[in-house]
């Protein structure tokens, strides 16, 4: 029987790490679209994603944020920006660790995808999609697996505003880096 509870209590540990997960209040606030200079506008007209990555010693980069890496997605819901409230997040090891996030702001009328990654390799016609990422912070989640549950920190303290941009399609980076890179030859030719 002692054997029993032993292996019963290891199988128990290994499952609170498996399923790790920790809560964090996603607000997000001073959300720019620069084409009007204006706060975002409320609605559906923006998209708003929290993204996480664990916690790690050196800062990730925006790049090593990927599909994978979404905890949440919403629609504007204030004027520049969005209050979702609590968001519970699988996969924090421990429950309650620290945790990097970003908060990634798109157009999404323009025939644009639903998602960032959709948005950056299927930019929709006309004009670019206003796009922008706010700046990576590493945050003390809540642990919800507690008795009373932790209490999620602020995250609109560390999460500083930023301004959307037209992010320019992907041909159009490839032709300036083709024709940056033919006036090198040409000036090493001379």
């Amino acid at each position: 029987m002692k054997k029993l509870l032993t292996i019963v209590a290891v199988a128990g540990c290994m499952a609170v790490q498996t399923y790790g997960q920790g809560t964090v209040n996603f607000v997000a606030a001073n959300i720019t679209n620069i084409l009007t200079g204006q706060k975002a506008e409320l609605g559906t007209t923006f998209a708003v994603a929290l993204y996480w990555l664990p916690d790690s010693a050196t800062a990730p980069t925006s790049a090593d944020f990927g599909p994978q890496s979404v905890a949440y997605t919403t629609n504007m819901s204030l004027a520049g920006g969005v209050n979702a409230g609590v968001v519970r997040i699988e996969g924090i090891t421990p429950s309650g660790a620290p945790a990097w996030f970003q908060v990634r702001a798109w157009e999404n009328v323009l025939g644009v995808g639903t998602t960032w990654e959709q948005m950056l390799v299927s930019p929709g016609p006309g004009r670019p999609p206003l796009a922008g990422t706010g700046n990576i912070a590493k945050i003390d989640t809540a642990d919800p697996t507690t008795s009373p549950p932790g209490v999620p920190p602020n995250t609109a303290i560390t999460l500083k505003g930023f301004v959307m941009v037209p992010i320019p399609e992907p041909s159009v980076i490839g032709l300036g880096v083709l024709g940056f890179g033919a006036l090198l030859l040409l000036r090493r030719r001379q």
